[in-house]
């Protein structure tokens, strides 16, 4: 890494590939602004990537709590045809960190090639219109939720504030971990049957990333409901996360088996050298897909 600082802003290049890919990011000295952190699994993760392109070549991927997005960078840099930055809409994190993001990919512009990239704030557990956008690419939907007992839908909490106008042509709201797998159903809405503008919403879902996503415990079902979710739509998709084992008695086995996934751990010795391997020991890579029964059995 090298380091320069301006301000509350911070400047750090960032090498991946033995410096085969080096990036220019804008980070944060605020302590309080963890998305803006340049963390080890993000190196992980990129380091992970850089040594089978052919995972992100051509594909478009998500990657979820961003951050300062090494991981899609390294992606992108690789020939991925699309990659979309995601973190959340929490209104005290995200001006600087959906921000960071923007200029992140402004200034490494000339290693991204032709790869489409985008900014999109995306929170974890909520079914909101840019989550339903990502399930359903390409076509306009009306998404109501199949109530019970002739209960009424609740409109999304945006930005903290009960807001009804959150996408026009549909009803969303955050759901409970125990309806997810039965409240959301597409509805086809003929008088909506155009392409959307904007490329997030174009094209099937091949890749998910996410470097230590796991973080808080009070996370975890989210972001597994999440990746669930967007699963059913686009069955041949996989998720592949790092994970910083900061607690032995931590575990989502329970979760994967909740939400129809399966894990298969990859060792990081066999794509970091002996120096990495030793510094990164207690970083865990996984690669989460759905099972290949289906949900509802």
């Amino acid at each position: 890494y090298q380091r320069r600082v301006r301000g509350m802003e911070r400047r750090e290049t960032v090498q991946v590939g033995h410096g085969a890919l080096q990036f220019s990011l804008c980070t944060t000295v605020r302590g309080e602004e963890y998305g803006s952190f340049l963390w080890p699994c993000s190196f992980v993760l990129s380091s992970f990537i850089f040594s089978v392109p052919s995972l992100v070549k051509g594909k478009k991927v998500l990657e979820i709590g961003a951050g300062t997005g090494v991981p899609g960078l390294t992606a992108a840099a690789l020939g991925a045809k699309n990659v979309i930055f995601s973190d959340s809409s929490d209104p005290l994190s995200t001006p600087s960190v959906l921000s960071n993001m923007k200029k992140n990919i402004e200034a490494n512009r000339g290693l991204l090639g032709s790869c489409i990239c985008e900014v999109l704030s995306l929170n974890w557990g909520d079914l909101s219109p840019a989550l339903l956008s990502l399930a359903e690419p390409g076509k306009k939907r009306s998404w109501k939720e199949k109530s019970k007992a002739g209960k009424a839908n609740k409109k999304l909490k945006w930005n903290g504030q009960e807001d009804g106008s959150v996408g026009e042509e549909m009803t969303v709201r955050r759901a409970s971990s125990e309806k997810w797998n039965e409240v959301m159903v597409p509805e086809k809405d003929s008088t909506s049957d155009e392409e959307d503008s904007g490329d997030s919403s174009k094209g099937a879902l091949d890749l998910i990333l996410g470097s230590d996503c796991f973080y808080d415990s009070a996370d975890f079902e989210d972001i597994l409901m999440t990746v669930s979710f967007l699963m059913r739509s686009h069955p041949d998709c996989k998720f592949i996360t790092t994970y910083q084992n900061r607690c032995a008695s931590r575990s989502i086995e329970h979760l994967l088996e909740k939400w129809g996934l399966i894990a298969e751990q990859t060792p990081i010795s066999q794509f970091l050298d002996q120096f990495d391997t030793l510094a990164y020991q207690n970083i865990l890579l996984f690669t989460i897909q759905a099972k290949t029964i289906p949900f509802d059995n």
